[in-house]
């Protein structure tokens, strides 16, 4: 099963203004394989 990244967005500005996207890590060209755990370790 690939893994998948999803970003939303939802405007406060403009009533009814929202989207959803969905994408594999390969159309985003993120290693599959990539270390989950060193990515949170680094984000803090």
């Amino acid at each position: 099963m690939d893994r998948t990244v999803t970003f939303s967005f939802n405007s406060t500005k403009y009533e009814g203004t929202e989207a959803t996207e969905t994408f594999t890590f390969k159309e985003l060209g993120i290693d599959e394989d990539l270390d989950v755990e060193a990515l949170k370790k680094r984000g803090r």
